[in-house]
């Protein structure tokens, strides 16, 4: 709202017969929905259908990443919801999410077993992750668990990074949006020099349809960000100790 105005932000229970009228394959019996509305410039039709897309903005550049959206939506389906919008050029935009109610009774805090906590290591990790504050947290938690990180901060650093130490890089954890080669090249480029390179890939947006996509391919992984530091751990350390296949 580059004008100012009213955001609104709503919440209410819905039928899943009426969410199933616009997403014939939602499956709850209810939905929480979340209304946020605002009195912005709106969207025509043709924005509207590229929103969700990783990296889309209407922003001039330096403006915005384009990943807010993208993350919403992946973040909203991670849960088996939906994010629908309705907007007009000059009268605003409402974006609905509608969150499945779960139907179990909450149980008790599950104690973690300390046989399956997360563990460290003494292997090499290569990280690359174009947010510098990201790249730094993600640097200290592995270091502190014990392995040795190398990291670049563009598809094309770590490519080089990797063919001079690709003997001594255990996994690889990579952004999928990265300037100069994206996340998918680098992978794919990775591929052509080892093929039996052990690749986590990561990304705010998270489609089950691409997740199988880049697992046929050969990733080891295909993760959704924001990054949970024990799962994070964990998922390395399985990699790791995965046979050679």
């Amino acid at each position: 709202m580059p004008h100012g105005g009213i955001l609104r932000i709503v919440t209410s229970s819905v039928p899943g017969s009426y969410v199933r009228t616009k997403f014939p394959e939602a499956e709850a019996e209810r939905y929480i929905r979340i209304t946020v509305s605002d009195e912005g410039e709106g969207m025509n039709a043709e924005t509207r259908l590229r929103i969700f897309e990783p990296f889309f903005t209407t922003k001039g550049v330096g403006k915005g990443s384009g990943l807010g959206l993208a993350v919403v939506y992946g973040v909203v389906r991670g849960h088996d919801g939906f994010v629908d919008v309705e907007s007009n050029v000059k009268s605003g935009t409402d974006f609905f999410l509608y969150l499945p109610v779960s139907e179990q009774p909450l149980s008790a805090p599950v104690v973690p077993d300390v046989s399956t906590a997360a563990t460290g290591g003494t292997e090499t990790i290569l990280i690359i992750e174009d947010e510098p504050m990201l790249l730094e947290l993600l640097r200290v938690l592995l270091e502190t668990s014990g392995y040795t990180v190398l990291s670049a901060a563009d598809g094309e650093e770590a490519l080089k990074i990797y063919k001079s130490r690709m003997k001594e890089i255990a996994v690889v954890l990579s952004d999928m949006g990265l300037p100069k080669l994206g996340g998918w090249e680098v992978f794919q480029k990775m591929k052509e020099i080892n093929p039996k390179v052990r690749s986590i890939l990561a990304s705010g947006y998270l489609d089950h349809g691409l997740r199988a996509d880049m697992l046929a391919a050969g990733a080891k992984d295909f993760i959704q960000k924001p990054y949970v530091p024990d799962k994070i751990l964990l998922r390395i350390r399985e990699v790791i100790d995965e046979p050679a296949s």
